[in-house]
């Protein structure tokens, strides 16, 4: 099965490993924001980790231009 590995900056850290299936898939997560924020153009959807927890960040843009950037949970 196919897992997700989250590599620290700092080498003392360790290794996150989630399997994917435990995860939001990234369809799942462009779905979810284009619900709920009507983006007029989705530029970015990547893997981070924020406080040690796994998320989905995205980078949108409004009808104005703005930049908005949001964070989903990864483990459902």
């Amino acid at each position: 099965e196919k897992q997700v590995l989250w590599i620290p900056k700092d080498k003392r850290d360790s290794i996150k490993k989630v399997k994917m299936s435990l995860g939001t898939t990234r369809d799942e997560v462009l779905r979810k924001v284009k619900a709920e924020h009507s983006p007029y153009k989705i530029l970015s959807a990547k893997l981070g980790m924020k406080a040690d927890s796994p998320i989905w960040e995205i980078t949108i843009k409004d009808q104005y231009d703005n930049l908005q950037y949001i964070n989903y949970d990864f483990l459902k």
